[in-house]
Parts: C-alpha cells; structure tokens; sequence
C-alpha cells in the first residue's frame, strides 16, 4: 500500500486513520470554512473536533511551509489542523491556538527537521510499520488534543 499524494488522497488517508482507531469520522458535503473533517473521540466523549487538513506537494520548495491565514480568532473555523507531508510520511498536528498572532508564514522544518517551536506537534511514521501508521498518528492526535496543547 503505498500513500497517494493529492490533497483529497491525503484527506481521506487521515480519515481511514481515525476510523480504524474507532473514532467515528463526518466529512462536510461542502467544504465550508475550511472543515475537512469531524471526528468523535470513542472513549465516552461527545465532544466532536473540527480539523482541517492540507498537505505539501512532494516537489514543493518550501516543503513544510503554511500561509497562516488564521492569525485572528475571528478566522479559525477548526480546532485542528492537520499538516501532512505524503513524500516521507510525517506531519504535524497544530491546536487552532498556534496560529493566533503569528506570521502570515510559518516554516515547520529547517533541514528537512521539526523546528523547535513545533517540534511538540510534529509526527514521523517512515519508520513504522504500515499496518500501525494509522493507530501512531491518532495515538499522538489524542496526545496533542488531551494534554492541553489543544482546545
């Protein structure tokens, strides 16, 4: 099984993420204000999580880089945004609260690394097993999302 590397590819390759793991996963009709997807944490919790997912094109030159467009509270519609990077299988996962105040760029990797401003957010399945890529990356969602850094 190899990852595609379209931005509809990469959405749906995060969804099948989090339906194996048993979360349960809505996807808007429309993509309005940016929600990709919905998600429900399995473990008792009502609460349902709006994120957004973008992905970098392997043949980017700024692989990494996000225009943040969120800089005020008056433009997040998400409570997370997923950044996926198909071409070596890492990404991060960002609480809407990390755009607030920020530049209208952020630069996640410096050689091809995390950066230590993201370093907490990012993921790196190439060394995992294909068949566990999907329970690690929601496995450090719900890192990410528990322990404060998130909503």
């Amino acid at each position: 099984m190899s990852i595609s590397r379209t931005a509809k590819s990469a959405e749906f390759q995060i969804i099948s993420w989090f339906l194996e793991a048993g979360w349960e996963a809505y996807v808007p009709v429309v993509d309005v204000k940016g929600i990709d997807l919905v998600v429900k944490y399995p473990r008792g919790n009502q609460w349902l999580t709006s994120i957004q997912i973008k992905h970098s094109q392997p043949t980017s030159k700024h692989q990494g880089r996000i225009q943040n467009k969120w800089g005020r509270l008056k433009d997040v519609h998400f409570h997370f945004l997923v950044l996926f990077m198909p071409n070596n299988t890492s990404g991060f996962v960002f609480p809407f609260r990390f755009f607030l105040d920020r530049g209208k760029t952020i630069d996640t990797l410096r050689n091809g690394q995390p950066r230590p401003l993201v370093r907490d957010f990012y993921f790196n399945l190439a060394d995992i097993d294909i068949a566990e890529r999907g329970a690690t990356f929601v496995q450090h969602f719900t890192e990410v999302w528990l322990d404060g850094k998130g909503m």
